[in-house]
C-alpha cells in the first residue's frame, strides 16, 4: 500500500514538472520560430529629441572612457547632441576624471549607507527634476553600464522606437568579450536576449528589461523606476508591467557588456542576479495576473518574462525527466518526453534566430561544466546569506 501510494506520488510529481518544463519549453520555441526571419532597417526620420544618457559607474576607470566615447558618436546620429551623465558612485578611484576628459558630466556621489546602482540611479533621476544638478529636463533617456559600449545605431533606434510610442524600450544586450565563460555566456544572452523578446515582439507583447541599454521617456522615469536591489532589471520590468506599461525590444539598437572572464570572479556575481530573481518570482506572477485583469496583455507579458525560471533549471528538469522515463516508463510519460524535445529544440532553434556563427555554436563544446557551474550558483543564491550590495567585477578588458 505504502509503496504503491509513494509509486503515484512519485508520478504525479513528474507529470507536474514535464507539465511545468513543457510550457516554457514549447513557449520558448515558438518565440524563437517567430524570430528567424530578419530585422528590416528603418528609416524614420528623426526629430530633434533631448536626450539625457545616464551611467552609473563604481570604480570602472578602466571601461568608462570607451563606453562614454561609444555613446557620444551613438548620439552624433541623432539632431540634437546628447548630454552623457556619469554617476561615479562611491568610486575611489579615476572613474569621475577619466570620464570628464572623454566628454561626460559627471555626478560625484558618496553615500556609504545608500549603495547600489538603483540608489544611484533614483538620486540622479531626483537630482534632475529638482534642478540640484544643474541639467536640462530631457525628452528621453537611457541607461548604460559603464562596463558597456554602445553601436552607432543605439541612439537612433531607440528615439524611433519612442517617437513611434512605445514608453520604455530594451537594446539587444550582448557580450562583447571572448573566453571560455564568456563566449558561454555569449550564447546564453543570444537565447535570452534575442530570439525571445524578438517573437514577443512580432506577437505585439512586451519582455523584459536586461538592466542595460534601456531607454524610456522621461516621465517615465520620474514616476519611479523600482530599480533598488540587484535584481534591478527585473524590478524595473515589473514596475512597469504594475504601471500597464510594456517594454518594447529594438533589435537594431546594439549593446555590447564586458563580463567576467573566470568562474571564480563571476560567482558572487551571479549568486546575487539569481537570488534576486527568484526572489521577484511570487510578485512577477501576481503582476502577471493584475495585467490580464486590466486587459493589458503586453504588460502582462514582460512581468511573465521575469516569472521564467533560470535556463539551467528548465534544462536539468527536461534531462532528468528524459532519463527518468527511459529508466522507468510511467503512465503519461509522452509528457516527459516532450518536455525533453521541447528544450532540446529550443536551444537551436535560439541559435539560428540570432545567427550564431559556427565559432560560437562550438563554445557549446564547454557547456556541461557551465550547467554545473549554474546549478553551484542557483544552489548558493538560495542558501547564500551575503548582502546585495553593488560590487565591482573584474572582467577580461
Amino acid at each position: 500500500m505504502i509503496l504503491r501510494i509513494l509509486g503515484a506520488a512519485s508520478a504525479s510529481l513528474r507529470t507536474v514538472a514535464a507539465v511545468y518544463t513543457l510550457a516554457w519549453g514549447a513557449w520558448w520555441c515558438v518565440l524563437c520560430l517567430l524570430a528567424i526571419p530578419g530585422v528590416k532597417p528603418r528609416t524614420d526620420r528623426l526629430a530633434s529629441r533631448s536626450w539625457l544618457v545616464i551611467v552609473p559607474a563604481h570604480n570602472e576607470e578602466q571601461l568608462v572612457e570607451a563606453c562614454v566615447k561609444s555613446l557620444l558618436r551613438s548620439g552624433a546620429g541623432l539632431p540634437a547632441e546628447p548630454t552623457v551623465l556619469v554617476i561615479a558612485d562611491n568610486c575611489d578611484d579615476r572613474t569621475a576624471t577619466i570620464s570628464r576628459v572623454a566628454g561626460a558630466v559627471v555626478y560625484e556621489r558618496t553615500d556609504p549607507v545608500r549603495r547600489g546602482k538603483g540608489y544611484a540611479l533614483e538620486d540622479a533621476i531626483s537630482g534632475i527634476s529638482s534642478g540640484s544638478l544643474g541639467l536640462p529636463v530631457p525628452d528621453f533617456v537611457a541607461f548604460v553600464d559603464a562596463d558597456s559600449l554602445v553601436d552607432a545605431a543605439f541612439l537612433p533606434e531607440m528615439q524611433r522606437e519612442l517617437a513611434r510610442g512605445a514608453r520604455v524600450a530594451q537594446a539587444y544586450y550582448e557580450v562583447a568579450d571572448d573566453g571560455e565563460l564568456t563566449r558561454l555566456r555569449r550564447l546564453a544572452f543570444k537565447l535570452l536576449h534575442w530570439g525571445r523578446p524578438l517573437g514577443m515582439a512580432r506577437l505585439g507583447l512586451g519582455s523584459g528589461l536586461k538592466g542595460n541599454g534601456m531607454a524610456m521617456r522621461w516621465e517615465i522615469a520620474t514616476e519611479g523606476l523600482g530599480s533598488v536591489g540587484i535584481a534591478e532589471d527585473a524590478a524595473m520590468t515589473l514596475a512597469a508591467a504594475e504601471r500597464g506599461i510594456p517594454v518594447a525590444f529594438v533589435p537594431r539598437a546594439r549593446v555590447s557588456g564586458f563580463m567576467a572572464s573566470t568562474y571564480a570572479d563571476a560567482r558572487v556575481q551571479d549568486e546575487r542576479w539569481e537570488r534576486g530573481r527568484l526572489r521577484m518570482m511570487p510578485r512577477a506572477v501576481a503582476a502577471a495576473l493584475r495585467a490580464l485583469r486590466r486587459g493589458q496583455v503586453g504588460a502582462a507579458a514582460g512581468a511573465l518574462d521575469v516569472a521564467a525560471p533560470p535556463l539551467t533549471l528548465v534544462v536539468g528538469l527536461a534531462s532528468a525527466l528524459g532519463f527518468l522515463q527511459v529508466v522507468h516508463p510511467v503512465r503519461r510519460g509522452w509528457l516527459s518526453i516532450a518536455a525533453f524535445v521541447s528544450v532540446g529544440l529550443y536551444v537551436p532553434l535560439g541559435l539560428i534566430a540570432s545567427r550564431a556563427s559556427w565559432r560560437e555554436v562550438s563554445a557549446l563544446a564547454m557547456a556541461p561544466r557551465f550547467v554545473l557551474y549554474k546549478v553551484v550558483v542557483l544552489a548558493g543564491s538560495l542558501w547564500s546569506r551575503q548582502g546585495d550590495e553593488w560590487r565591482r567585477t573584474n572582467r577580461t578588458r
